[in-house]
């Protein structure tokens, strides 16, 4: 079966985006309504309660990505980059979930795993403070060994 057409536009920004989101527009999309409404709740604003937002307004910091040189200069290559493997990654994941919810496992490329893991590594740098907290106590290199282990006792 063919991959589904991309329908999601590319959110590719030439490098004028000022609000960068540390959790992606393509991934939140994929749990908010056809409004692009989420629920949420700000830690920093508790008064505020649990809220309905769109998006555009959730996950963001202003220049977050932007690095200002000595003379004021604003590079925002980075929101750029990280929005081109967005647009890569995008379509695979439509086709992975498309593919489950039919009960099938996707078969996807060497490309499309490029691009998978280039947002799995691009999401775990945009969040180092949840990744830490999640691994800070988890012995990463065991549990890696272990799954091998597991992968390779079943292989044989």
């Amino acid at each position: 079966m063919p991959k589904p057409a991309n329908t999601q536009p590319s959110r590719a920004r030439h490098g004028k985006a000022k609000r960068h989101h540390y959790v992606p527009e393509m991934m939140l999309r994929r749990f908010a309504g056809p409004d692009l409404h989420l629920w949420s709740f700000d830690k920093r604003h508790p008064d505020y309660g649990i809220e309905r937002k769109p998006i555009a307004r959730l996950f963001r910091e202003w220049d977050l990505y932007t690095s200002v040189d000595a003379t004021g200069w604003r590079d925002r290559l980075a929101e750029t980059r990280l929005s081109v493997m967005e647009s890569r990654a995008s379509p695979v994941l439509d086709w992975v979930v498309a593919e489950a919810r039919q009960g099938r496992l996707a078969t996807v490329s060497n490309a499309d795993r490029e691009a998978l893991a280039d947002i799995l590594v691009a999401q775990i740098g945009r969040s180092p403070d949840a990744f830490n907290s999640i691994t800070a106590e988890w012995d990463f290199d065991a549990f890696i060994a272990d799954r091998l282990a597991e992968w390779e006792a079943v292989a044989c």
